[in-house]
């Protein structure tokens, strides 16, 4: 069964109330970041961006079963198209999220956001880590009305 997916769509299609409305019917606690998040909360050195990725899923195993949503992950850019100009920072990152998706999930469903799908680095949606992946649409005007 696969505990990790990514969401996608345009913006205000309802990626984020998607994801709270995924752990409210699964009744588990929700842990929300993003790497915005993260920059605005820390000086934004590398150590604070891998503390705080390293936080987000420290948070989610304490409370397990649960589920981290991780808003705007495109925010994590895809290492084939960095160029020369902070390469080593960025990709010490993504490596390091990738290491977070393989090791830190035990008990905890992660679920990725992003309006952008073609810009996430392709190690982090392949099998075994955010491979499961759901365009959210905009809803039409009985969708709207139903809820």
């Amino acid at each position: 069964i696969s505990t990790a997916a990514l969401l996608y769509g345009l913006p205000g299609t309802g990626k984020t109330y998607f994801a709270a409305a995924l752990a409210r019917s699964c009744r588990v606690p929700l842990i929300t970041t993003s790497l915005g998040r993260i920059f605005a909360e820390t000086h934004g050195h590398l150590d604070d961006m891998i503390k705080g990725l390293t936080q987000a899923f420290d948070d989610a195993l304490k409370v397990t079963p649960s589920l981290l949503f991780i808003d705007e992950l495109d925010s994590l850019p895809d290492r084939l198209t960095l160029s020369t100009r902070n390469r080593d920072w960025w990709t010490t990152i993504v490596n390091h999220f990738l290491k977070l998706l393989d090791d830190r999930r035990e008990g905890v469903a992660v679920l990725g956001a992003t309006n952008l799908a073609d810009r996430i680095d392709r190690a982090i949606t392949r099998s075994g880590r955010l491979e499961r992946h759901f365009q959210i649409e905009v809803p039409d005007e009985t969708a709207i009305t139903s809820m």
